[in-house]
């Protein structure tokens, strides 16, 4: 079983166990297996709430249940997601080729998970690049090409 990070949990929320999670992942689905520390819990609800997703997991339905889980990583398994063709995890970018104006710039080597934002870390022989990830600066992905089109603004490569 091949398990990908989605996120952290940051805290509890209220007193019924709900717990709150930073993440870029946005494939939640009621009934998904969600794995921390190596165990399984079943996601029997999902809601945002500001910049978190608030989850309700099944066997924690309390507020001391749920500070037991603070602090910890969040895992999804790959096989259990039903993934359209056009749709991908973060993971999947790692190993790819940017490429900014048909010139490959580097490799993913890296995303960054901040507090406010994600990036990606993109390498070129001694060059090193932060650049931010968003949907608006990401003209294509092509898994199968290995590539990843991006859309520089101008000053950020």
């Amino acid at each position: 079983m091949k398990l990908f990070r989605i996120g952290k949990i940051h805290s509890p929320h209220a007193l019924k166990g709900e717990v709150k999670i930073r993440s870029s992942f946005n494939k939640f689905e009621t009934k998904m297996n969600i794995y921390i520390d190596d165990r399984a819990y079943k996601l029997l609800n999902h809601r945002l709430h500001k910049d978190f997703h608030l989850l309700v997991l099944e066997d924690i339905n309390n507020i001391d249940a749920a500070l037991a889980l603070k602090g910890k990583e969040v895992f999804i398994n790959r096989v259990e997601l039903e993934l359209k063709q056009d749709e991908y995890l973060d993971e999947d970018l790692i190993g790819l080729n940017l490429v900014v104006d048909k010139k490959i710039i580097g490799r993913v080597n890296k995303i960054i998970d901040t507090s406010k934002n994600t990036k990606i870390l993109s390498v070129l022989g001694d060059e090193n690049y932060l650049l931010p990830y968003h949907k608006d600066l990401i003209k294509k992905v092509d898994l199968k090409e290995k590539t990843i089109e991006y859309n520089d603004l101008g000053g950020l490569i």
